[in-house]
């Protein structure tokens, strides 16, 4: 099983905003109206092929040599490797290579909805917001995430987790959903952040109807705005 080791590297600002989160979250930017795309072509009839859509697209958007991608990644909390109810599962992790080392470090983490003709019930929404907030460096052992790269053979591959990783929920919904899979997400935001919206936390909506095709929204989508002004 795979490490998770503490980061402390300083970043150019507090929310760790750098060169290669701003890649990914321009990356899948791209490959999320891609995925829209593929739907509207008839190419995606279920969540497990919009996860392998975004996962291709998103390779393709970004360099080989130095990004690395993952789908259902296993992250547990602590150091008993038999827990299970600390257990979760994350559809899809982009990490970086770290340069002169066999380490991988997240920049990334995305949880995947389709629902094209409603949107994802409430407890679904705050299930994928929670799995998505353990992606974060915790000094405490207890309550450390750990993320396991499966079905490698060889020495293990020590993972860290980048101060400034985004999370993304990315759901596919019918347009007429939209203010109801919105309130899912403050409701869930409410209990697993206590109402504290995350400054890396970024939403994103494909329509399986309607103008309007994709929208991405979030504190980091509207710091890279202001950055390119």
């Amino acid at each position: 099983m795979s490490s998770v080791l503490e980061n402390d590297e300083k970043g150019p600002n507090v929310y760790g905003d750098d060169e290669d989160t701003s890649a990914f979250l321009s990356a899948f930017q791209v490959a999320w109206k891609n995925c829209t795309t593929d739907y509207q072509s008839r190419l995606v009839n279920s969540e497990h092929t919009l996860q392998s859509a975004l996962y291709f697209h998103l390779r393709n958007a970004l360099d080989p040599k130095h990004f690395v991608l993952y789908t259902e990644m296993v992250v547990r909390l602590g150091e008993d490797d038999n827990e299970t109810k600390n257990k979760s599962v994350i559809d899809l992790v982009v990490s970086r290579r770290l340069v002169d080392s066999n380490q991988l470090e997240v920049i990334g983490a995305i949880e995947v909805k389709f629902t094209p003709r409603g949107c994802p019930v409430k407890h679904a929404v705050e299930k994928d917001l929670r799995s998505l907030s353990v992606i974060r460096n915790r000094r405490s052992s207890e309550h450390r995430a750990n993320l396991n790269v499966e079905r490698f053979a060889g020495d293990e591959t020590q993972v860290l987790i980048h101060r400034g990783r985004k999370m993304v929920i990315a759901a596919l919904i019918d347009s007429k959903h939209k203010d109801r899979f919105d309130q899912h997400c403050n409701d869930g935001i409410e209990k697993v952040w206590g109402g504290r919206h995350p400054k890396n936390l970024v939403t994103a909506i494909a329509y399986s109807n309607g103008p309007i095709a994709t929208d991405v929204s979030g504190a980091p989508i509207d710091r890279s705005l202001t950055e390119s002004l």
